[in-house]
């Protein structure tokens, strides 16, 4: 599924959260959302995902509209991680990540013959096997972001919106999920996925979009958009590089703080807006 959104601006009050955002996602591509806090990558993937309105701008799924589409057919076709997400309710685990299936079985809980096989699948991607049958509000902050990305896996989307799925990882489940989302954007679906850490964006990542005070700033390769200039006007941080191989993509490694500059230098963007 290809996610095209053009000239998105929301507003809150006098403030406006996004300015004229246009990103698309195509299948078989792995795009990275990336920023300073209060950039306004959250609220663009709600819009992506269909659960935010835009003040102005269009969202297309396909090259149709979430009215088009239809609401149910879009949650069989577009699994959606939010940040922080939490269980309410006491639920098994492979419960939890049952309720994946919920667009597929309709209203009144009808028949999902594949639904056994997902669910399965899901568990043993997001490594929870071991905790199936463990109560989810027992789980650790990491174990759970766990068990809500494979709820998301268990849709069996054609594109896949993540907003920071490894932010309460530690370091081999951050590798397993990128990795993970890498091979789901390698099957041919739609992967987005909000990042912190540049480091895991400029490695799994095919393409970045930059955000900053509710705008792009720059969109592309990530060797183009994480450049010194870009690191040190948005972040305000110099950064080492690090190429362990000679054919892969270097490590971005924010290394020190950088002083506020009187006036924001903007270098040109990599690529232009939809």
């Amino acid at each position: 599924m290809r996610v095209t959104a053009r000239g998105i601006t929301v507003r809150a009050g006098a403030c406006a959260l996004l300015r004229q955002v246009s990103v698309e996602a195509v299948p078989g591509e792995l795009l990275g959302l990336i920023g300073p806090n209060g950039a306004g990558k959250s609220t663009l993937m709600r819009i992506l995902a269909g659960v935010k309105t835009a003040d102005e701008g269009v969202v297309l799924y396909d090259g149709q509209s979430a009215r088009q589409i239809g609401r149910r057919v879009l949650a069989q076709r577009l699994a959606y991680l939010p940040q922080g997400g939490v269980s309410a309710w006491p639920l098994r685990v492979e419960n939890l990540v049952a309720l994946g299936r919920v667009p597929h079985r309709g209203a009144l809980g009808g028949a999902d013959p594949p639904g056994p096989a997902a669910i399965e699948a899901a568990l043993a991607a997001a490594d929870l096997l071991a905790l199936r049958h463990r109560t989810a509000t027992t789980l650790s902050g990491g174990e759970l972001a766990r068990a809500l990305l494979a709820r998301a896996l268990a849709v069996e989307g054609d594109a896949l919106l993540a907003d920071e799925p490894v932010a309460a990882l530690d370091p081999c489940h951050q590798l397993e999920v990128m990795s993970l989302l890498r091979r789901h954007a390698d099957a041919g679906k739609a992967v987005v996925v909000v990042l912190h850490d540049l480091a895991l964006a400029a490695r799994f990542c095919d393409r970045l979009v930059l955000l900053h005070g509710g705008e792009v700033v720059a969109q592309g390769h990530p060797d183009d958009v994480l450049t010194d200039d870009w690191l040190a006007q948005v972040y305000r941080v110099s950064a080492l590089r690090l190429r362990p191989d000679d054919a892969g993509p270097a490590a971005v490694l924010p290394w020190h703080r950088l002083p506020p500059t009187p006036t924001a230098h903007q270098p040109p963007a990599t690529s232009n807006a939809l």
